[in-house]
């Protein structure tokens, strides 16, 4: 049976502090499954990306399959 992690993130992002609405912001939400629990493992994840001012719909979903020998 695989180990599985769940996972979340908050990152805020303000490239200028001295303009006004240019801040982005992004959640994270997801989980890592270790198939032999040290070497192997897949990453599954969703990101609510978000931006001051003009909003732009760009979510995404984030797969990553990591082998180590």
């Amino acid at each position: 049976i695989p180990e599985i992690q769940l996972v979340a993130r908050y990152e805020e992002y303000d490239a200028n502090r001295a303009i006004d609405n240019n801040k982005v912001n992004r959640t994270t939400i997801g989980t890592t499954f270790y198939i032999d629990k040290k070497y192997t493992l897949i990453q599954l994840n969703y990101q609510l990306n978000g931006e001051e001012g003009a909003t732009v719909r760009n979510n995404e979903f984030v797969a990553n399959f990591q082998v180590g020998f």
